[in-house]
């Protein structure tokens, strides 16, 4: 199924190229790619994947790129290091793009690797976009699904899966138990948490607005009958992570001209995904176990092997500590907008958006600037 969804998505009058991670999913269809030139089902003779790099940074993930290329001798990688726009002179261009407020610091690296594809004559790019919502990938946000689920049907397995979690991906017991409460107490409650304890965002918005917003929310609660893991996979598809995604992709990919194809959301590979029993998806510890079964003598142990990876990263907290990102904090913090903003309280606020190090202890920094910059450029003087 994967094959001839990479197959499909290679029709076109211009070259195809890679998006590629040390990852898992995307190293999945490179080596598809590289197997189907090898088998003549493909017009181009070779393709080129771009990866980007943070040389000398835990986000770099240029090794596990050389091993992958080490057996796919029809992709030339491509490393490149998106720095060309620092945050301070970058952003505010960005949000004009993205044309509404985004999640992540991970769209602003997004779309300045496509001004670098775009930059190489690049039109088409293929990602790997799509199997971690199929195929139950990031395991940090999964385990405690599946630790219910167990619970629930086969109370005795709980505790060795645990075990297994606890080998393969570093989580401690007290942090499957947290996980697995937050299983419980569902969406709402979960997030609420989230916004007051850990992200402390909450703290520094204004109780009306915060408490009104929080009903918008798409509700997932705690399902009876091991089904958890399941909900909680179509939420993503349907509510949450995987549209925000599909979407900022898309507007920073065509805001340089270049198309990007998802092979793993194929309507075929999506049905057959979910048609599969929870084992094949999410046991022993190990996630997307389908998918590293089907690749076990096709793909390096550092890809095959890695149960830490949680996606597309980015050394935002290292940007927020340079003296340009600094002074357009600063900034932004003094201006008569920013203080006249109804949504939060501008004082309290300041004080954490001037601390260097809030966005290493985990406050939502960049949602915060983002939204400033979206609400400035849409002419929003009220909220």
């Amino acid at each position: 199924l994967l094959a001839d969804a990479v197959r499909l998505r290679f029709r076109s009058d211009v070259p195809v190229a890679l998006l590629q991670s040390g990852g898992l999913d995307s190293s999945a269809i490179c080596a598809t790619v590289n197997d189907q030139i090898d088998a003549g089902h493909l017009t181009q003779t070779s393709v080129t994947a771009f990866t980007a790099v943070y040389p000398g940074q835990p986000q770099d993930e240029s090794a596990a790129v050389k091993d992958l290329m080490a057996g796919c001798r029809h992709v030339r990688s491509v490393l490149l290091t998106p720095a060309g726009k620092s945050l301070s002179t970058g952003m505010e261009d960005f949000v004009r793009r993205m044309q509404e407020p985004v999640a992540s610091s991970t769209s602003f690296v997004h779309q300045q690797l496509m001004a670098a594809i775009r930059r190489q004559g690049i039109k088409v790019v293929i990602n790997g976009q799509g199997a971690d919502e199929a195929l139950a990938g990031y395991g940090r946000y999964i385990v405690g699904y599946r630790l219910l689920d167990l619970l629930q049907t086969q109370p005795a397995a709980a505790f060795t899966e645990a075990r297994a979690m606890r080998r393969l991906m570093g989580f401690g017991f007290a942090q499957l138990a947290m996980q697995t409460a937050k299983a419980m107490l569902g969406r709402r409650a979960a997030s609420a948490y989230r916004a007051r304890y850990v992200e402390r965002a909450a703290t520094v918005l204004d109780g009306q607005f915060h408490a009104s917003e929080q009903r918008r929310l798409p509700e997932v609660t705690m399902q009876r009958g091991g089904a958890n893991l399941r909900h909680h996979l179509r939420s993503q598809l349907l509510n949450f992570g995987f549209n925000q995604i599909l979407h900022y992709e898309d507007q920073s990919s065509m805001s340089e001209s270049v198309e990007i194809r998802s092979p793993f959301i194929d309507y075929r590979l999506m049905e057959f995904a979910f048609s599969l029993p929870d084992d094949a998806l999410f046991s022993g510890g190990v996630t997307k176990r389908v998918l590293r079964e089907a690749f076990a003598t096709r793909l390096p142990a550092s890809i095959l092997h890695n149960h830490r990876k949680i996606g597309f990263a980015t050394p935002f907290e290292r940007w927020m500590r340079e003296p340009s990102s600094r002074a357009m904090v600063e900034a932004l913090v003094h201006s008569p907008e920013f203080r006249s903003r109804r949504i939060w309280n501008a004082d309290r606020l300041a004080r954490t958006l001037l601390d260097p190090q809030a966005a290493a202890r985990g406050f939502p920094v960049w949602r915060f600037l983002n939204a400033e910059l979206w609400l400035r450029q849409q002419g929003i003087v009220n909220a």
